[in-house]
């Protein structure tokens, strides 16, 4: 509402309807033209990418193919009637677009030769970046190979920020070098209240939550756009009775995977040779779109445990955020999920109870992720990483980014001849880094870690949208 009186021409779209494809009140006559086979033909690569990001709406596991197929596509037809209606000149997404409205219209976007525009976030919570395509490099990839050709291997002068978090990761303890964005979830959950609850907690909690259940019986509805059996997607709206009896029925699940989890993984020996890889939290835009098809961490896995040499091992250890009771952590896994990647010959399931991640990355080979930030904590701690999708710091020192069998087979040779980091050039891709990037939070509870005002936060991401808006 406050919008509209300071902009009373702009067309609003309620978030949840917007992901539903709920027209918006003000478009309702749009005329929604045929969907053709040029067009899905253009956008086959995208299908399965859609189709994934359902996922989040499915932990009911009833929402199929087929009605999968033609959400996909009665989003691909309003989204498509909206670009014709208001023919924009550049398409703005204040993040990598992840969600299922904001990811059909980007392609759509790109399809009808549209700019397009989005903040790509680093590892730092004040360093963002500007880029036009997913797939596109950070600037700061060009900005480092320039230096470098110019300049060679020479030392740099970072920011105090970035010198004191460079200090941290490689000389600290885990906990106390901790990224900022798992900074602002650590107090949601606790490694005790996951793995070790005892008897008290857990009939305490319940008798908490049966006193929530009871209590949202006088709330009003609410929505929510998960789908439910026998219900249409078009009717969001929960009881509140409804709603609780869900959260509740998958915070249990989710801690029936923690304790099978823990059932099933071993205490690695840090000793033999291995490759650690330290599984994302899903679903997260990490994997989904920014991973492609390594969404499904278990093919990242399977290439791996065949590529590495007789003799060594795969450790992976799950993200403890996957059983956090406030994400969507059901939809993403199973019990199938860790038989599969614990059946393989040569890869080992982590306990969360054992050792920190800077252990295992101080004594691997090499670490291996789809994004994560773990493979960043890796080159700064003279570990090389492979990353299998489109990570912030590809392109940076020590990182190896593969997307097939060969080219991982290939790298592990590499790393197998005694690769060495150079940390001076690691400390130049971050200089780089730090001049390419705008220096704003996309999230006003980020501000706290950046030591940036709201004033500033403001000015510094206007300045960046002018910037992305230049020439049209």
């Amino acid at each position: 509402e406050k919008v509209k009186e300071v902009f009373p021409d702009v067309t609003m779209h309620d978030t949840y309807e917007a992901e539903l494809c709920i027209p918006s009140s003000e478009l309702r006559s749009l005329e929604l033209k045929p969907l053709d086979q040029p067009l899905l033909k253009e956008l086959v690569y995208h299908e399965s990418i859609v189709l994934k990001m359902m996922d989040r709406m499915d932990p009911y596991n009833v929402f199929g193919y087929k009605e999968r197929l033609e959400f996909y596509y009665k989003h691909l037809r309003y989204w498509s009637a909206v670009l014709e209606k208001f023919k924009p000149e550049i398409v703005l997404f204040n993040i990598v677009p992840h969600q299922i409205s904001n990811y059909v219209i980007y392609i759509l976007s790109c399809q009808k030769g549209l700019r397009t525009a989005f903040s790509c976030i680093t590892g730092f919570v004040y360093l963002n970046a500007h880029l036009h395509k997913i797939e596109d490099e950070l600037p700061a990839v060009a900005l480092y190979k320039k230096t470098l050709a110019k300049d060679g291997i020479c030392t740099v002068l970072l920011s105090a920020k970035m010198q004191k978090y460079i200090d941290k990761a490689r000389q600290s303890c885990y906990e106390d070098a901790l990224p900022a964005r798992i900074l602002m979830v650590k107090h949601t959950v606790k490694k005790n209240d996951i793995i070790n609850r005892s008897l008290v907690r857990s009939i305490y909690e319940c008798l908490c939550d049966f006193r929530t259940i009871l209590a949202s019986i006088l709330k009003p509805p609410r929505e929510h756009f998960v789908k439910r059996k026998g219900k249409k997607l078009t009717d969001p709206f929960w009881s509140r009775f409804e709603f609780s009896l869900y959260k509740y029925k998958f915070k249990r699940k989710k801690l029936s995977f923690a304790r099978y989890y823990e059932r099933i993984a071993e205490v690695p020996d840090l000793k033999c040779k291995y490759v650690y890889v330290a599984l994302a939290k899903q679903p997260e835009l990490s994997t989904c779109p920014q991973g492609d098809f390594y969404v499904d961490q278990r093919l990242m896995i399977e290439v791996l445990s065949k590529s590495v040499p007789e003799g060594w091992n795969i450790y992976v250890k799950e993200n403890i955020l996957q059983f956090n009771e406030k994400f969507a952590g059901e939809c993403s896994r199973s019990y199938e999920y860790y038989d599969t990647i614990a059946s393989l010959a040569n890869v080992k399931l982590v306990s969360l109870r054992t050792h920190s991640s800077f252990d295992l990355i101080d004594n691997a080979e090499s670490v291996a992720s789809v994004t994560g930030t773990t493979g960043f904590e890796a080159v700064l701690r003279g570990i090389p990483a492979i990353t299998f999708g489109r990570a912030w710091y590809n392109g940076c020192e020590g990182v190896y980014h593969v997307s097939s069998y060969e080219e991982c087979r290939k790298v592990i040779k590499e790393i197998e001849k005694d690769c060495v980091v150079n940390y001076e050039k690691v400390r130049m891709f971050l200089s780089a880094l730090e001049e390419s990037c705008f220096n704003y939070c996309i999230l006003d509870k980020e501000l706290q870690y950046a030591d940036i005002s709201y004033e500033e936060n403001v000015k510094n991401l206007t300045k960046s949208i002018q910037e992305a808006c230049k020439g049209v």
